[in-house]
């Protein structure tokens, strides 16, 4: 329940801060003698989208590093070979924060491309991957040393 508290936080922070960019913003006039490039035909980098979805992923990584770290801290083991069977908790960090920048910069890739089946395809699987941390970190927080290991959904996310 305090995982769902500190997501649900973060998710607020997050559109509190995009309100205020919004709000504060000052509107550009328009000009009727200027064209739009023809670059910019029928898609535009939707920011929101981004970063609301980047700081989803964001807490969820977090919730599942810290519910990793806590089942680790009371004698259990970590499933995902890159990690090894016990991480420390700078190793831990290290990677995940890698990984963190790596999807984040796969997900922006996405959301610049001007195929809609390209930018929808990243979404869903950023989607995927934040169900994944989520579930993950609720898993980890009900176990046990000697019970059922966590498993990915989907294995490779």
């Amino acid at each position: 329940m305090k995982y769902i508290r500190i997501a649900i936080f973060l998710f607020i922070c997050a559109q509190t801060t995009l309100a205020q960019h919004y709000i504060v913003a000052p509107i550009p006039k328009a000009d009727p003698f200027l064209k739009r490039p023809k670059s910019f035909e029928g898609h535009r980098f939707d920011r929101r989208m981004f970063f609301v979805e980047i700081s989803l992923l964001g807490a969820a990584k977090t919730a599942d590093a810290i519910s990793t770290r806590q089942l680790l801290n009371r004698g259990g083991g970590e499933g995902n070979p890159i990690f090894g069977r016990n991480p420390s908790s700078g190793k831990q960090a290290g990677i995940n924060a890698g990984f963190f920048i790596a999807q984040s910069t796969l997900f922006y890739l996405t959301e610049h491309n001007h195929n809609a089946w390209v930018r929808w395809t990243g979404r869903v699987w950023l989607g995927a991957t934040i169900a994944n941390h989520a579930q993950l970190a609720v898993c980890n927080a009900r176990l046990v040393r000697h019970s059922k290991p966590c498993q990915d959904m989907v294995s490779g996310l």
